[in-house]
């Protein structure tokens, strides 16, 4: 089984942790691999916090679940396509400053995702 989410203000989707937290019992003892598609991969300084946070972490709340795989990949930045709300709280973090100090413009849309990357991974698991 894989599962994954994308990771929205340091958390998985809402309907991510609803399905690993309903699924809790089931996972003990499955094969189970984790991914996230995040924009802390677009920071190399983040990297392993990332990874801890929204992988590990994640999977430790889940009793007797050892994932086989645990994937981090970059995904789709898009502000236009976000609410009024979301664009205060990402600009409240300092998500848009960073992503501008390293020439992101935030006024386009980015696709970081690594097909090649990607399919590396499922292909091995």
């Amino acid at each position: 089984m894989v599962i994954g989410s994308s990771v929205f203000i340091g958390k998985w989707t809402k309907e991510a942790q609803e399905f690993i937290e309903a699924s809790s019992p089931d996972l003990a003892g499955r094969r189970v691999a984790l991914f996230v598609s995040c924009s802390d991969v677009l920071f190399p300084e983040k990297v392993d916090a990332g990874r801890k946070m929204y992988l590990e972490d994640v999977a430790a709340k889940v009793p007797g679940l050892d994932p086989v795989a645990l994937g981090m990949f970059g995904g789709v930045i898009d502000f236009d396509r976000y609410s009024t709300l979301t664009r205060v709280l990402l600009a409240g973090v300092g998500t848009k400053k960073a992503l501008k100090e390293r020439g992101i413009e935030t006024s386009r849309p980015y696709d970081y995702r690594n097909w090649e990357e990607i399919r590396t991974w499922a292909r091995n698991l």
